[in-house]
């Protein structure tokens, strides 16, 4: 029933978001003292790819399945947004970081919490005209997130690579 798949999703998305945030901190740090902070990038890049596996969560014939791709995406997700915050931080200069900190909340939180459903819902009205199709509108946004994340990733890594900054630390 919806009740059950709401608490189920729930109960998923504190358990992953409460590992995968600290995790992503704890790789990210991890990450960055063996190799320098431009290793970050790369690291985004690897969990942005790994973020395939909540495309197909719509598509996915039992609950147990979309479930378990559920709690990749928010997984993945929770440590893409610390590694990515973290970085940010790093690279920029001191002066800058608290704007940074913010643009980097306005999106999580205005474009992330409030285009998404909007997306999901937009999409399941208006292209598959069916309410139990919510399913598949999830993948059909999680799909360009996740190329657009990586893409945009790889993008930062490239010019990372490029710039003359120091690669240990960053003041």
């Amino acid at each position: 029933s919806p009740g059950e798949v709401g608490a189920r999703l729930g109960a998923i998305a504190i358990v992953a978001g409460l590992i995968g945030t600290p995790l992503g901190g704890f790789a990210s740090d991890r990450v960055s003292a063996r190799w320098g902070l431009r290793a970050r990038f790369p690291l985004l890049v690897i969990v942005a790819l790994g973020g395939i596996l909540g495309i197909p969560l719509g598509l996915l014939g039992s609950a147990a399945a979309a479930l378990a791709s559920a709690c990749c995406w928010i997984f993945l997700s929770s440590a893409m947004g610390t590694i990515a915050l973290a970085t940010i931080l790093d690279i920029l200069p001191q002066e800058s970081r608290g704007f940074g900190t913010s643009t980097v909340a306005f999106n999580n939180i205005i474009v992330g919490l409030g285009l998404g459903p909007t997306l999901v819902a937009l999409v399941t009205d208006k292209v598959f005209h069916q309410a139990q199709a919510v399913g598949y509108a999830m993948s059909c946004i999680i799909a360009p997130s996740v190329l657009v994340a990586i893409l945009l990733y790889s993008v930062a890594m490239l010019r990372a690579g490029q710039a003359h900054a120091p690669s240990r630390s960053l003041p």
